[in-house]
């Protein structure tokens, strides 16, 4: 398999990616590497990204860990670095009281294990069991849909995001889907919350393509992580955000052009050059449905037990049958049980 592709080093660029935002591709990435002798050095990224989301009056003492832990030549997990980044950290941290410490601090160091991890044993995983166990899993998820409305299609591989709960300063891991009518959430994070919590969380968070009023998007670069807020705006004056974190590859940018296509999807979709291209214009029942039949969509047994109606209290009556007592009454209704009915 060869590497040198442009086209083929940008999918391969786009699966390394892929792994390292997967909760569930590290764990597989990190069992290779653990054969490898090299599981320190994604240790070290993964708390290198953590390092990137500290608040400063404390990354003075998150520095220390990382310098302790991956820098110092005679800790166990010390990784071989460039002569010249080993320099500088030695001199920062020989007197770290004094020195800056800032969350650019590890960059260069974090950038050299990343291309190492990326372009050394990225390689050698995607030929191995754990990588294709890894795809079939990823396959799976991607295949997992929402409950679609007749004429409902997606029209976007659904991406990991974390949305911004209604009334709250939290955010909850999501995968988001666009179709053809709505943006909606799947795959809730269904440990911290009960089934009807996210019904309603769904309910409220679903936007209609045309009820959107704007879309804006705002990028945060920290380091080696990049975060990007996408905030609908919907004319109900429900504003809706999400974030998505991915990790930067100062080689490999390309890889973070899905998400770019992703909003601008769903800025073609909700804004139309030709308004009738909305899912309200351009859907229409199939050929075969007979529109004479309205009244046979509409199952009045079926609807009652739907609304769980104590039939104790009410029964059915079709007095009406052919229309015959009032033509706007339908044929079959409730009634209160008790009453009686005329001839």
């Amino acid at each position: 398999m060869s590497y040198s592709g442009g086209s083929t080093q940008k999918q391969w660029s786009a699966s390394f990616h892929e792994v390292m935002n997967d909760d569930k591709g590290i764990s597989m990435f990190k069992e290779f590497l653990k054969n490898e002798q090299a599981e320190h050095l994604l240790l070290f990224y993964l708390d290198l990204l953590h390092f990137h989301k500290a608040p400063s009056s404390e990354l003075k003492k998150y520095a220390r860990d990382i310098y302790n832990t991956y820098i110092v030549t005679k800790s166990p997990k010390a990784m071989s670095l460039l002569r010249t980044t080993k320099q500088e950290l030695d001199n920062i941290f020989a007197d770290i009281d004094k020195n800056e410490v800032t969350h650019a601090t590890f960059d260069k160091a974090g950038q050299y294990i990343y291309g190492l991890l990326q372009e050394d044993y990225f390689k050698r995983f995607i030929r191995t069991p754990q990588y294709e166990a890894f795809k079939t899993i990823k396959n799976k998820k991607d295949t997992i849909v929402i409950c679609k409305l007749p004429g409902e299609e997606l029209m976007h591989k659904p991406i990991k995001a974390h949305l911004l709960l209604p009334g709250s300063k939290s955010y909850m891991l999501v995968d988001v889907f666009v179709t053809n009518f709505r943006i909606t959430f799947g795959n809730w994070d269904t440990q911290s919350r009960s089934n009807n919590d996210l019904e309603l969380l769904n309910e409220v968070c679903a936007i209609y393509l045309g009820a959107i009023h704007n879309i804006g998007i705002l990028v945060k670069k920290n380091g080696v992580l990049m975060t990007e807020f996408v905030e609908i705006q919907a004319k109900d004056v429900r504003r809706i955000e999400f974030r998505i974190d991915t990790i930067l590859s100062s080689q490999f940018i390309d890889a973070l052009e899905p998400t770019k296509e992703f909003v601008k999807h769903i800025k073609n979709l909700a804004f139309p050059s030709v308004k009738t291209d909305l899912f309200a214009f351009c859907y229409k029942p199939s050929a075969t449905t007979d529109a004479s039949k309205g009244w046979q969509i509409y199952n009045v047994f079926e609807e009652f037990l739907r609304q769980q109606i104590d039939m104790q209290k009410w029964r059915f009556t079709n007095i009406n049958h052919g229309f015959t007592k009032c033509y706007s009454y339908p044929e079959t209704f409730v009634v209160p049980h008790d009453i009686q009915m005329r001839p």
